[in-house]
């Protein structure tokens, strides 16, 4: 080597990273991209499709991005996965009989968003005789503007009509003659119950009529009709023969189920229960696990001992009366505890788990979870936990409900939480100054773009200078400040707090008049 100075200059190459697509369910081939470089900008691949659902956009672990939108690169390997909305189910309106107009029409919904039921009136669907009462789904009725939920099977509403007028049939049970007869009576309306006269039952007397729940005597107003009536003839059986040498005539025993009416105060929710119609009974309790208990000659109401939250017990009321057995068996639930000592908490960077004190009579939990932006989250689960991936940022609403016996379900417990995505690093890097003041805000540019790659997105920056008393740091400090300006420029997701210190290197002589500077950088969550 001669006697000259000699100037080594190192080389450097971009590093490459990958794109993967995911179809997350979608039909056809995933996209494909070359590699990519730290820093640069490319267009994301169209929209892939998936039968009967939405594509809603790419989603990189934290972020949705809409089809074709321009991505930026950080400093890892990238895998986008296709977001999709929920199923899509039709919605069929049938006319359920109707003679005129047509029935309403609607578009396919997506599973789990409601909307709104239609109107018949719409085109006017109409029924002669009878008025309409709702829309069938086949477990229950919807009236017009009410909101539905749909699940992922098809939809089928159909018109249900109540008709102005109902019948009324009488019926001998067992007697023989002619019957009476009875025009229609208006819904709502009301009628006098006919005489028995014209039917006959050997070794019988007739006792009245019976809707299957009352007896009502000849002459008797049968109020506010509802639904078409049956009304059977009561027989009640007679002695023949004299002395006390005659046969006496009897029929056997009859069960009549439901003859008992059993009216529970809240629909089930609870414990205590009346009847109507029988003025004493036997109460059989069938308790939860299988024991049973007895009460015997109740007469006015009654109230199940010892219920206990989360369980259900069997009810079973037994009469005898007239020879006659009537009898009628329902369940009753109790509503569960709600759910205690709800805890949420953040275990990772997009990840909040919760925990609550579980109870031996929960069936299972159900969790809503409300983000301030898109649609709930339901989780269903039986454990006293669940962990759940969200978007940093954003804050939460969880309601977390237990459920019981027969589907009840306890008040929900609420608490908002939220990931944070705020952090503060202080005296993150060390800019040695060159004598070269360009080569000085070269230098520090370069090595905060490389660790800004591997920060998240956040919401404001601020490049700011201290004071120093020699001019070399001032021009350092100065430096450094146009170093972060630069940044700023090129990279809008950085943020640079300050620069917090300006120190003068003196452990080594060769660098005699360069300064170290220290950057602080401040990460704040997206507002």
């Amino acid at each position: 080597m001669g006697a000259a100075n000699v100037v080594l200059t190192a080389s450097w190459s971009a590093t490459a990273l990958t794109v993967t697509y995911a179809l997350n369910g979608g039909s056809g081939s995933a996209p494909t991209t070359g590699t990519k470089t730290i820093g640069t900008t490319f267009t994301l691949a169209s929209a892939a499709t998936y039968t009967g659902r939405n594509f809603l956009g790419w989603n990189d672990g934290s972020t949705t991005y809409g089809a074709t939108a321009s991505y930026k690169i950080g400093s890892s390997n990238i895998t986008l996965t296709a977001q999709w909305s929920g199923i899509l189910v039709t919605v069929t309106y049938l006319d359920g009989g109707a003679d005129s107009g047509t029935v309403p029409t609607e578009v396919e919904r997506e599973s789990g968003r409601s909307f709104v039921i239609k109107a018949h009136t719409l085109n006017s669907l109409a029924k002669s005789g009878s008025t309409f009462a709702g829309w069938s789904d086949g477990s229950a009725i919807y009236q017009a503007a009410a909101s539905y939920v749909p699940g992922n099977s098809p939809i089928t509403l159909t018109a249900t009509w109540s008709r102005n007028s109902l019948s009324v049939t009488y019926v001998a049970g067992g007697g023989t003659g002619t019957v009476p007869t009875q025009d229609d009576v208006a819904r709502a309306g009301s009628f006098l119950i006919a005489a028995g006269t014209g039917l006959e039952k050997t070794s019988f007397t007739f006792g009245g009529w019976s809707d299957g729940s009352t007896t009502y005597a000849a002459g008797a107003t049968y109020s506010n009709i509802s639904t078409d009536v049956t009304l059977t003839a009561i027989w009640s059986a007679v002695s023949s023969g004299g002395g006390g040498g005659g046969t006496r005539y009897t029929e056997a025993p009859k069960v009549v189920e439901n003859s008992i009416s059993i009216e529970f105060s809240k629909e089930g929710f609870s414990n205590k229960i009346s009847w109507r119609n029988v003025p004493a009974v036997t109460v059989i309790v069938t308790n939860y696990g299988g024991s049973k208990s007895l009460y015997e000659n109740i007469s006015t109401g009654f109230e199940v001992p010892n219920p206990k939250p989360g369980e259900s017990k069997e009810i079973t009321i037994v009469s005898v009366e007239d020879q006659k057995i009537v009898y009628d068996t329902r369940t009753i639930y109790q509503a569960p505890l709600p759910v205690q000592s709800l805890v949420i908490k953040q275990v990772a960077s997009k990840t909040l788990t919760a925990t609550w004190k579980p109870s031996s009579t929960v069936q299972g939990y159900k969790i809503i979870i409300t983000p301030t932006v898109g649609a709930p989250i339901v989780i269903e689960t039986k454990d006293p936990q669940f962990k759940v991936q969200t978007a940093p940022g954003q804050k939460y609403s969880f309601d977390v409900v237990a459920i019981g016996a027969g589907g009840l379900e306890a008040s929900a417990l609420n608490k908002v939480a939220s990931v944070s995505m705020g952090k503060v690093v202080t005296s993150l890097l060390e800019v040695s100054q060159p004598i070269s003041m360009k080569s000085f805000n070269a230098a520090a540019t370069n090595k905060l773009k490389t660790f800004a790659a591997t920060l998240e997105p956040v919401s404001s920056i601020l490049c700011t200078g201290s004071t120093a008393t020699k001019a070399g740091a001032k021009s350092a400090l100065s430096a450094a400040s146009r170093a972060c300006a630069e940044l700023q420029r090129a990279n809008t997701e950085v943020f640079v707090k300050a620069i917090s210190k300006v120190t003068p290197v003196r452990s080594n002589a060769k660098l005699k008049g360069n300064y170290v500077v220290d950057i602080s950088i401040v990460i704040k969550p997206v507002a």
